[in-house]
C-alpha cells in the first residue's frame, strides 16, 4: 500500500470535517433554532407529564415550569446574536423560576447559555461575563435555596447546576480562543500573500526601470555616436575617401556592439532555463566579437572598461583624456560599482556628443578612495546651450548612483564647460 492510498482516507475525512464545519458556520440561524428546539424537546416531556400527572410538584408549578422552559428555548434561539441578554434571561427563567419557585432542576438551559456567552462574545467580555454569571448563579442558590420551600438542598443545587454550567462556559471560551487564533492565522496568511504580490509587483517595476535605463544608455550612446560619425563621413565623402571608409568601419563596429548589448539586455527577460544570446549579429566576425566583449560590459580593470567609450568619443572628433588616481579596491571591481560607473560615464559622453556645441576636449577622472569611487566627466562645450534640467539619461544615471547609496551632480563647471560628477560608496557593496 503506497502513501497515496494511505492519504486518501485522511483527505476524505478532512474534507468531510470541513464540509460539516462549513455547513454549521454557513447556517448559524438554523443551528441556533435547532439547538433551542432540542432543548425544549428534551426538557418539555417531563414537565408536561408533571402537569397531567402531578407527582412531587403541583400542576400549577409544572405549568409555570413549562412556560419557563418554552421561554428559555425561545431565548436560546438568539444566543449567537445577543449572548449576554440570553444568558440573563435563561438564568432568571431556569435558575429562579424553575428551580427556586417550581422546585424543578434544569442544568441544561444555563449550560447552553453559558457556552454561547463564552464562545460568541469578544474574549475579554466573554471571560468577564461567564465569571460574573457563575458568581451570580452561586449567590442565587446560596441565598434563594434556603428561602424556598420547593428548592433542593443548597449543596445539591450547586452540584446539579454548576457541574454542566462551568464546563460549558470553559468549552465556549476554549473554542472562542481557537476561533480567534484561526482568524489571526488566516489574516497572517492573507497579509503574507499580499506582501508577496506587492513584492513581485515592485520587483517587476524595478526590473522595467533597470531595463529602461540599460536600453536608454545603449541605444542613446550608440545612435549618437553613429549620427556624429555619419555626419563626418558625409562631409569627407568627396575629399577624403580614407576618412569615409574609417568612419563607416567605426559605425559598423558601434552598431554591432549595440546589437550585442541589446541582445544581452533583452536576454534577461527570457526564462532562466533558456540561455540569452550574447554574441554579435555575425558570430564569424572575430574582430566584432572581440570588440563587443570589450564594450558589452565593463571589465574589472583599473579604468572599468571606460577606454572603449573614449575611443568612440575620439572617433567623433573629440580629444579625450582618462585620469585614474588611487588604488581600486575589490568592491570597486565588483559588478555593481563598475557597471554603475561605466553607464554613468557612457551617459555623460553621450550628452557631450549630442548637446555640447564646440566641444573639443573630454576628460574622465576616476578617483579610487577606500570608501567610495568618484567619477567625473568634464567637457569644454558651451554651457549656455546646455539644458540645465536633467533629462531621462541623467535621471537614469542619478538613479544608478542612488541605488548604491551615492549621488550625482551635473551642471556648468566653475572653470567653464559642463561636468557630471558621481560619488559611489563602496563600503556597503559586497566584493563579488
Amino acid at each position: 500500500m503506497n502513501g497515496d492510498t494511505l492519504a486518501a482516507p485522511q483527505a476524505t475525512s478532512q474534507a468531510s470535517r470541513r464540509g460539516l464545519r462549513g455547513f454549521l458556520t454557513g447556517h448559524p440561524v438554523l443551528v441556533d433554532v435547532t439547538v433551542a428546539a432540542v432543548y425544549v424537546l428534551v426538557m418539555l416531556p417531563g414537565l408536561v407529564h408533571g402537569v397531567l400527572f402531578p407527582v412531587g410538584v403541583s400542576a400549577g408549578q409544572a405549568g409555570i415550569g413549562v412556560a419557563a422552559t418554552v421561554g428559555a428555548g425561545v431565548a436560546l434561539a438568539f444566543r449567537r446574536r445577543a449572548p449576554i441578554i440570553v444568558l440573563v434571561v435563561v438564568l432568571v427563567l431556569v435558575l429562579i423560576v424553575k428551580t427556586l419557585v417550581c422546585g424543578l432542576t434544569d442544568p441544561l438551559g444555563i449550560a447552553i447559555a453559558g457556552y454561547a456567552a463564552g464562545a460568541y462574545l469578544p474574549q475579554r467580555r466573554a471571560w468577564i461575563t461567564t465569571a460574573s454569571a457563575t458568581l451570580v448563579a452561586v449567590l442565587t442558590i446560596l441565598i434563594g435555596a434556603p428561602l424556598s420551600s420547593e428548592a433542593l438542598p443548597v449543596d445539591a443545587l450547586l452540584i446539579l447546576n454548576l457541574v454542566l454550567f462551568v464546563p460549558a462556559c470553559l468549552l465556549g471560551l476554549l473554542l472562542n480562543i481557537r476561533s480567534r487564533l484561526r482568524e489571526a492565522e488566516e489574516l497572517r496568511t492573507i497579509h503574507e500573500m499580499q506582501e508577496r504580490v506587492q513584492a513581485a509587483e515592485l520587483s517587476a517595476v524595478q526590473q522595467r526601470a533597470a531595463l529602461s535605463r540599460e536600453m536608454h544608455d545603449v541605444v542613446g550612446h550608440s545612435l549618437t555616436a553613429i549620427i556624429n560619425l555619419s555626419d563626418g563621413a558625409l562631409r569627407a565623402a568627396a575629399t577624403s575617401p580614407d576618412t569615409l571608409e574609417a568612419g563607416l568601419r567605426r559605425i559598423n563596429t558601434i552598431a554591432r556592439d549595440a546589437l550585442g548589448e541589446t541582445r544581452t539586455i533583452l536576454g534577461t527577460l527570457r526564462p532562466e532555463d533558456e540561455p540569452a544570446p550574447r554574441t554579435p549579429a555575425r558570430a564569424d566576425d572575430t574582430s566584432a566579437r572581440t570588440e563587443s566583449m570589450r564594450t558589452d560590459a565593463p571589465q574589472p580593470d583599473t579604468d572599468l572598461g571606460i577606454r572603449g567609450l573614449l575611443d568612440t568619443a575620439e572617433s567623433t572628433g573629440l580629444t579625450t583624456h582618462l585620469t585614474v588616481s588611487g588604488e581600486p579596491t575589490p568592491t570597486t571591481r565588483s559588478e555593481a560599482v563598475s557597471s554603475a560607473a561605466y553607464r554613468i560615464v557612457q551617459e555623460a559622453i553621450t550628452n557631450t556628443m549630442r548637446h555640447a556645441e564646440d566641444a573639443t576636449q573630454l576628460t574622465v577622472t576616476l578617483t579610487h578612495a577606500p570608501d567610495n569611487l568618484v567619477v567625473q566627466v568634464h567637457d569644454d562645450g558651451q554651457t549656455p546651450t546646455r539644458a540645465i534640467p536633467l533629462g531621462n539619461g541623467l535621471m537614469g544615471a542619478t538613479e544608478r548612483a542612488a541605488l548604491l547609496g551615492g549621488e550625482l551632480h551635473a551642471g556648468p563647471a566653475p572653470a567653464g564647460g559642463w561636468h557630471v560628477t558621481a560619488t559611489i560608496p563602496t563600503s556597503n557593496v559586497s566584493a563579488s
